[in-house]
């Protein structure tokens, strides 16, 4: 019990961890001209990851309302990843970098919006990492940390390059606020599809295996 204890406690937070500091790594690294800041990148990675929070919070409210609605079945599932687990995550990622990287004088090239919302993103997927691995087997973070954690990265970069560019655009919300929701609906779509086929790859791997 003492080695099981050790595991929820230490084991399992670390090795979350892991592959999410590879990727900020990887992805701060790409920077050309400067070094990010790492006061506003640990900032951001640690605001990424209490976002889980609320994120949560309507997830659970949006499955129960559709739930509600259409019942439980693996069609209302459906419509819960395509309509709102994949527009909550994004936006509230998206909210965490807008009011607090997008507004620092280090955001100050084309791609920093892609370095801060991949850095709230993967601060996100660590503490989904603690709650996943803590409920499964710990190995399958070989799996989650080369698809899920740099898949979450990159559904991010999308409105991540959106900050970017609306940052180059008069400050008026006629300017920027239509380039940041078109970059935000992008990223929901994608991030939906991916949730989808998730789910689709694993019910066909039950069957196979059924099957077999």
């Amino acid at each position: 019990s003492i080695m099981v204890a050790l595991q929820q406690l230490i084991f399992i937070p670390l090795l979350s961890l892991l592959p999410c500091v590879l990727w900020l790594w990887y992805f701060s690294s790409r920077s050309r001209y400067k070094h990010p800041a790492v006061r506003v990148l640990g900032l951001t990675f640690l605001l990424g990851a209490l976002a889980t929070i609320p994120a949560l919070l309507l997830n659970l409210f949006g499955q129960s309302l559709f739930i509600s609605v259409f019942g439980s079945t693996s069609w209302s599932h459906l419509l819960v990843l395509i309509f709102i687990v994949g527009p909550v995550e994004e936006a509230i990622k998206l909210l965490v970098v807008y009011f607090y990287a997008y507004r620092q004088k280090e955001f100050d090239e084309a791609l920093d919006g892609v370095i801060y919302s991949a850095t709230a993103a993967l601060g996100f997927a660590a503490i989904e990492n603690v709650v996943y691995l803590a409920q499964n087997d710990a190995m399958l973070v070989l799996l989650r940390g080369p698809l899920s954690n740099p898949g979450h990265a990159l559904f991010s970069a999308i409105w991540g390059m959106s900050l970017s560019r609306a940052k180059t655009k008069p400050n008026l919300f006629s300017q920027r606020f239509p380039i940041i929701l078109e970059g935000w609906i992008y990223a929901s779509l994608l991030h939906s599809l991916f949730d989808v086929l998730l789910v689709a790859a694993s019910r066909v791997s039950i069957v196979f295996f059924a099957l077999l």
